[in-house]
């Protein structure tokens, strides 16, 4: 029994002994990692999406559409009256202007009256533009004054100057004339003095007039009160006479003794 117990033990300890030789020849052979040695470690990430492709640099790059152009495709800038998209004088008269030497444009008179408490008061405000065509300033002036229905002067009257007055601008030019009492109906007037030349075409000054027709509120007002004593003055003749009652009684006779 113990022989056969050895026998069936020699090939397994036979087994045992050859692995246990191929175990140390393995790992005599295989490389021993030192201090020096670096151990890396891999991780594989997985995702749904692909990873982005990596950029050369992080600047981004300029646009390909040029920022030098100084054209305007929008809607254009309005223009002053007169001139055209540049600011270039146009040629010509605009409605309403007078034309001196097409170096010059002065348009018509305007209005503005303003009343007063006082009746011997009120202002007139009178206006209007010049445009130059000139290709230089330019001095003038205006003198504006107010006549009545009998043609005499009425306020005072008043002269503006006009100076340097840049090519293709447009200028107002205005004033105020008090004391127009209660004329109701005036004339304003204006006269618009250019230099004599301008390069080589000559000048000579421009009139313009307006009628003028304000309320008279202190005339309306006495008319007003007028009437109302007009009528009240009717009514008080129109009323019915009461006839006095002691008046009628007869006298009391007295008598003889």
């Amino acid at each position: 029994m113990r022989r056969r117990r050895v026998r069936g033990l020699t090939p397994f300890l036979l087994g045992l002994v050859l692995s246990g030789s191929l175990l140390l020849a393995a790992s005599g052979l295989a490389p021993r990692a030192t201090a020096d040695d670096n151990i890396g470690l891999s991780v594989d990430v997985l995702s749904t999406s692909p990873s982005p492709s990596p950029t050369k640099s992080s600047t981004p790059k300029p646009s390909s559409t040029s920022s030098t152009s100084s054209s305007n495709t929008g809607t254009p800038e309005p223009t002053v009256a007169g001139t055209d998209a540049t600011g270039t004088p146009t040629s010509g008269p605009n409605p309403g202007e007078v034309e001196l030497g097409g170096l010059l444009y002065v348009s018509g008179l305007s209005w503005t009256y303003t009343p007063s408490l006082n009746p011997a008061a009120g202002a007139l405000d009178l206006h209007f533009s010049v445009r130059n065509a000139f290709d230089k300033p330019v001095d003038a002036s205006a003198q504006f004054w107010v006549t009545g229905v009998f043609g005499q002067v009425v306020g005072q009257p008043a002269t503006v100057g006009v100076f340097s007055l840049q090519p293709g601008e447009t200028r107002t030019v205005s004033t105020t004339i008090s004391g127009m009492a209660q004329w109701t109906v005036v004339t304003a007037r204006m006269i618009f003095t250019p230099p004599p030349r301008l390069g080589t075409q000559s000048l000579s000054p421009v009139h313009r007039e307006e009628v003028v027709w304000f309320l008279p509120w202190f005339v309306v007002l006495l008319a007003a009160l007028g009437g109302a004593g007009f009528v009240g003055w009717r009514w008080w003749r129109g009323r019915p006479v009461v006839p006095d009652e002691a008046a009628e009684q007869p006298a009391p006779e007295v008598e003889a003794e």
